[in-house]
């Protein structure tokens, strides 16, 4: 898609970038079957995606959606890379990794599409997150940010060193994939 990839090789400043052009512009290259990459412009799913990483995005079927998958999804005017948490009935609940809230419950028509790379800067690497040999640490990270998370809700003295081991962790499991 020539206008996709022309607007991501010289994208314009920011905050004159309208956000539902730039949102029309990712479904339409989906949709075509392009994998558009964007940069990561914050560290809410730290430590495995940080700030300045990169994210290709491939379509996925709102009703094939787990816990456990990243996504891109549309919230407030803005792209947000997060993580699905649950699905409420007809709606997913997503949250950043390193976020202490749940994000607001998105729609079908919010998502935008699924993260399937991160290029990471702080690794010196692409990781596969569909690579068959790459499932089990994936599912582990998973799992350990959705146990600090519970932690941090309940047990507010111990946040912060499970929190610290549960990043050494995740940061280990990175370096092997």
């Amino acid at each position: 898609m020539q206008a996709l990839t022309s607007f991501m090789s010289n994208p314009p400043d920011a905050e004159i970038v309208d956000h539902n052009v730039l949102v029309s512009l990712l479904v339409q290259a989906l949709e075509q079957g392009d994998r558009p990459t964007l940069k990561v412009i914050s560290g809410s799913m730290s430590p495995m995606i940080m700030e300045n990483d990169l994210v290709t995005l491939r379509p996925v079927d709102f009703e094939t959606l787990k816990k456990g998958d990243i996504i891109t999804a549309t919230q407030r005017e803005a792209l947000t890379t997060h993580r699905v948490v649950s699905r409420r009935n007809d709606r997913i609940v997503t949250k950043g990794d390193r976020n202490s809230i749940l994000d607001e419950p998105l729609t079908e028509n919010q998502i935008i599409g699924k993260v399937t790379q991160i290029k990471s800067h702080q690794h010196n690497k692409t990781i596969d997150l569909e690579a068959s040999q790459n499932q089990r640490a994936v599912k582990l990270i998973s799992t350990i940010t959705y146990i600090n998370f519970a932690i941090k809700a309940k047990f507010r003295n111990f946040a912060k060193p499970v929190t610290v081991i549960a990043n050494a962790v995740i940061r280990r499991l990175i370096r092997t994939l």
